[in-house]
């Protein structure tokens, strides 16, 4: 994956535990980190995230992806289950490209 300062995204991310799809019937909150940007689905959350078929869609805005400042940029998800376990996916990196423009569009 890769993500360009300044755009805008909706991120379809697959989250496997121990090789299996998510039971989203056991699963509390789920929380996406992007560098510093966190986004939440479930709890009282208002974060954009959505959950379709067999993935999230996870939203970064123009702001956000302005705000990252690494050329790589780690990201992870962490599910806490109904039962309260906590378990987080391996952490990714991905490629943040420079946008010559830095207005908000």
């Amino acid at each position: 994956m890769a993500l360009r300062q300044g755009d805008s995204y909706n991120l379809p991310i697959k989250i496997l535990i121990d090789n299996v799809i998510l039971d989203m019937g056991l699963v509390d909150i789920v929380e996406f980190m992007f560098g510093d940007i966190r986004k939440v689905y479930g709890g009282t959350s208002i974060d954009g995230v959505i959950y379709s078929v067999d993935h999230f869609i996870v939203p970064l805005t123009q702001e956000e992806t302005f705000s990252l400042k690494d050329k790589t940029v780690n990201y992870q998800a962490r599910v806490k289950f109904t039962s309260g376990d906590v378990k987080g996916t391996s952490v990714k990196k991905c490629n943040l490209y420079d946008s010559i423009s830095q207005e908000v569009l």
